[in-house]
This record gives C-alpha cells, structure tokens and sequence, in this order.
C-alpha cells in the first residue's frame, strides 16, 4: 500500500463524500429527497488526505454506492461498509459514520455569544438547551445511541472579546480553534469539504437574542419568521453583487439567519459538504426554514 500523503495526489475518500452528497442534492431537488439516487459503482485509486491519516480508524471504505479495490483496504482491517444507501439511513446514522470511519473525532458546531446584556442570559440558555436538549432526546430514541459520546456543541462565552465582535474577527477565532482541533491537519489548505463542524459556527448576537426572547419557546417547522441564529461560513470571505455593492450592502454570502426550528442534527448533516451552502443560502432579510 502507498504511503499515506498529506495531500491527495488524486482523488480523495473526502471527494467521494463530496461527490455522494452533490448527486443527493441533485436528486433532493428532483424529488424533495425521496429520489434515491443509485451511483455508478467505480473504481478509483485513493490516496488518504492528512485529515484521514490521523484517525486510527479503518478509512477504506466499501460502501454500497462507492466500491474500493480489496487492495486499498488497510492491512488486517477488513473495508468499512454502512451496508446500504447513504439516502435511505437516518441522520442519526449518517452522524455515526461521520464519526465512526469518516474521522470526525466530535460532531456538533461551536456557537459563539457576541452580546452580553443581562436580560438575555435566559435567551442565551433556550438556545443551548435547543441544540443540546432535544439532540438527546431525538438520538436516544435512535438505532444509532453512540453518538452521544461523540456530541460536542461548544458554546463560547467571552464578553471582554466577543462583545459585538464582527463575522471576520469570529472566523479569525473560529480558523485557531480549528487548527487547535486537528493538529495533524492541514486545514488552512483543505481542498475539499472540511465538514459541517470545521467549515461552519453559530452566532448569537443581539438582534438574535432579541428574536429568541420575543418568541415562544416552542419552534414550529415551516415559519417563516420568529426566533433565529445566524450560521456563519468560517473559511469564506463574502461575495457582495455589484448590485449590492451599488447599493451600499455589505452583506455577502457567508452568513445567514437559521430559525432555531432548523438548529438540529438534519442540518448538521445537510451541510456535512459545504457546497450544499447554496443550495439553503437565504438573504439577510429572511430566515432560513428547512
């Protein structure tokens, strides 16, 4: 087996996912996900980016829709297999995959705090209790419980620097605590998806807290307005139109408001390939509903 490289020198397992969760957006907008897509079993030489040779796990993978020659699996392991479609598990076992053989030593998003009056400390709980809460209660009920040792959602208070701290200065942050994360990882030079954990964070501002204060507790599917985060693209600078530029807007394309019905472990998933961005991307003046 060739070693392992810090860079792929073709075509990393980390495309493939990458490739995989494309053609399941591609078949989610033919039929609002109900179209499972059957993808052209190939063979393909694999070299393991950085991120794959720092986990111990077996990374080869035999997976029902991409296929690996016996040759590329490791020594003495047999190939990694969920044994069906990607398309037809649930969330919480695409989660445990992610965890269990795509490398992905924690899920969840780090969620920073960037104002720090008082009167929204109960706020800011409602929102920790809404990512962590029924997170567990959804998984526990799962056919996938391990996950649960592998959950991680950090949530960062720090009101002498976050206090009303800009989308840039928090990716600044956001970018060390992803490095400190993966030491064994070149993530500065990724080329492909870094994941939903190491590709995206959360902040709560004012105006969100505002939201989440003003509104019911409970978060109904499919509102178009009332409580919201704001999710924010680390690794990316905005893209402003020339329309917007004209217009004095500087808000690009980086960041949106995510309704806090849709802060749970679906969109984690959904936004494991980065590229599936665009694909939910709402403008400012609305939130976003999955």
């Amino acid at each position: 087996m060739a070693p392992l490289q810090s860079r792929t020198s073709s075509l990393s397992l980390r495309f493939i996912r990458r490739y995989i969760s494309q053609a399941r957006s591609i078949g989610n907008i033919s039929n609002r996900g109900h179209r499972s897509l059957h993808l052209y079993h190939r063979t393909c030489t694999c070299s393991i980016s950085s991120r794959w040779a720092r986990s111990n796990l077996p990374v080869h993978l035999n997976r029902s829709f991409v296929s690996l020659p016996p040759s590329q699996c490791s020594k003495g392991q047999p190939a990694a297999s969920i044994g069906m479609e990607w398309y037809d598990l649930f969330t919480e076992r695409k989660i445990q995959w992610l965890v269990s053989t795509a490398g992905d030593a924690k899920w969840g998003w780090v969620v920073y705090r960037t104002c720090y009056k008082p009167e929204f400390d109960s706020a800011w709980e409602i929102i920790k209790s809404a990512a962590e809460d029924r997170a567990r209660r959804r998984i526990a009920r799962s056919d996938a419980p391990d996950i649960l040792d592998k959950m991680d959602w950090v949530f960062v208070e720090d009101p002498e620097s976050l206090e009303g701290a800009s989308h840039e200065e928090l990716k600044c942050r956001f970018r060390e605590w992803s490095r400190a994360e993966n030491p064994g990882w070149d993530i500065d030079e990724e080329m492909c998806s870094r994941g939903s954990r190491y590709s995206f964070f959360i902040q709560v501002d004012e105006p969100a807290l505002l939201s989440i204060a003003t509104s019911s507790n409970s978060y109904p599917a499919g509102a178009t307005s009332g409580p919201y985060v704001k999710i924010v693209r680390g690794w990316d600078d905005p893209v402003i139109s020339e329309a917007a530029a004209a217009e004095g807007d500087s808000d690009g394309e980086d960041w949106m408001k995510l309704h806090m019905s849709t802060l749970d472990i679906d969109f984690y998933v959904e936004l494991d390939n980065d590229e599936a961005w665009y694909s939910f991307y709402t403008p400012p003046d609305s939130i976003h509903d999955s």
